[in-house]
């Protein structure tokens, strides 16, 4: 199964979890679902309301890698020592 097919046929297969979370593969419709409140405003204000969302967005990563003891989140420590600990 999956020798004369594109990889990407089989990797899909093998890999049920979705690998994009909550991104779409089409730019406009990323787009659209980003700013679906701030369509109806004009072009300076949509403006401000996308750099505010950019900011909050950044902000709010920030706080969370804050919170790292390390260079690497929870998940990947995790499984760094669970691996050490297998070796």
């Amino acid at each position: 199964m999956g020798g004369k097919n594109e990889p990407r046929q089989w990797a899909q297969s093998k890999f049920k979890k979705e690998r994009w979370g909550k991104l779409n593969n089409n730019p406009v419709e990323s787009w659209n679902n980003w700013m679906r409140k701030l369509q109806a405003v004009s072009i300076p204000w949509l403006v401000l309301g996308h750099l505010q969302k950019v900011g909050l967005k950044w902000d709010k990563r920030k706080g969370e890698l804050q919170k790292w003891s390390n260079s690497v989140g929870d998940i990947i420590e995790r499984k760094l020592k669970k691996e050490l600990a297998n070796a």
